[in-house]
């Protein structure tokens, strides 16, 4: 403590060991109580929020990984679905080919003429 008017630090006169003597001690306690008291819940209420946003966070990552899951597992079922219906129209290309095939082998060459000269 610095004591303005003299300029020198004074020494102080009570340690922490020792409760203080004067009259208004007993006031001042009773102040310090009850501040300590209605101060207990916000401390809860922050020790409550320091771990409850460990635990938000876990849900966060649990819902995005889902979410992500889910993205994947679509594309895969859309992807299977596809190829599916790829390999069906190879298998009805396949069959015009065939069928165009034949109708080439059974439809006669046109005659040609010889060249006159």
């Amino acid at each position: 403590m610095v004591d303005a008017s003299l300029g020198k630090v004074a020494q102080p006169t009570e340690t922490a060991n020792v409760s203080p003597m004067g009259n208004e001690s007993g006031q001042t306690r009773q102040i310090v109580d009850a501040v300590r008291n209605s101060i207990s819940p916000l401390e809860n209420a922050v020790d409550r929020l320091q771990t409850g946003r460990i635990d938000d966070m876990w849900r966060f990552l649990y819902i995005y990984g889902g979410g992500v899951v889910l993205v994947v597992g679509m594309f895969l079922l859309g992807y299977l679905r596809l190829s599916d219906r790829v390999d069906g129209l190879d298998k009805s290309n396949v069959r015009i080919e065939q069928k165009l095939d034949d109708l080439i082998a059974r439809i006669p060459p046109i005659p040609t003429q010889p060249r006159r000269p």
